[in-house]
């Protein structure tokens, strides 16, 4: 097979190799978009759904706690007045009464503050822990545009190399071809010598 056969073979596998590495690279990038794209969509809709959960239990312990209170309220006020009716206790009785009350509803108070509070730290804890929209592709385009960074100095190196090897073999060739006619016309001077001296010797 002669060489500029082999030479012209060899670069267009090259270049098919080239092309087909582009094509799978393109479509590595896009099937990995896609996942992301899809891991997004379902992270925001899951917590959507963990959302809506905790509003809905939020209110329903409103609703609940608010019965509740409607009810202790009212016993509160019906054993106040009994208290307050029964001439036969003594004041240091009805004022343990008293107490016992407002620890009572004090107690309500700070368990229904509690609650609350724990209900906007949940709020918020799965406010930012859903996605927004464009920060992962963004993430995205960036790695890409580092990736196509590092791949164009790869190839600006490998094409420097290209040209050094082809610089050197031309170099090389260009030695040897003057080596050659150099020791060629000695060859042919040294005939010319060697005949020369036959004729004046005959």
């Amino acid at each position: 097979m002669p060489a500029k056969l082999k030479r012209s073979v060899s670069q267009k596998t090259k270049s098919a190799l080239k092309k087909a590495e582009k094509k799978a690279g393109k479509l590595k990038e896009t099937v990995a978009n896609q996942a992301e794209d899809t891991m997004e969509q379902t992270q925001r809709q899951a917590a959507r759904t963990a959302r809506s959960v905790v509003k809905l239990q939020q209110k329903t312990f409103d609703s609940a706690f608010d019965l509740i209170a409607q009810l202790q309220d009212h016993s509160q006020k019906t054993l106040s007045e009994m208290v307050d009716n029964a001439n036969w206790m003594p004041e240091e009785g009805k004022e343990i009464v008293d107490e016992w009350l407002a620890t009572l509803h004090s107690g309500r108070k700070q368990f229904q503050k509690t609650v609350d509070k724990s209900f906007t730290l949940l709020s918020d804890y799965l406010n930012r822990v859903e996605p927004a929209k464009g920060k992962k592709k963004k993430t995205a385009a960036k790695k890409t545009a580092a990736k196509k960074k590092t791949t164009t100095k790869k190839t600006a190196a490998k094409k420097a190399a290209v040209k050094k090897k082809t610089a050197a073999k031309k170099t090389a060739a260009k030695k040897k071809t003057t080596a050659k006619k150099t020791a060629a016309k000695k060859k042919s001077t040294t005939k010319k010598k060697t005949t020369a001296k036959a004729k004046s010797r005959s």
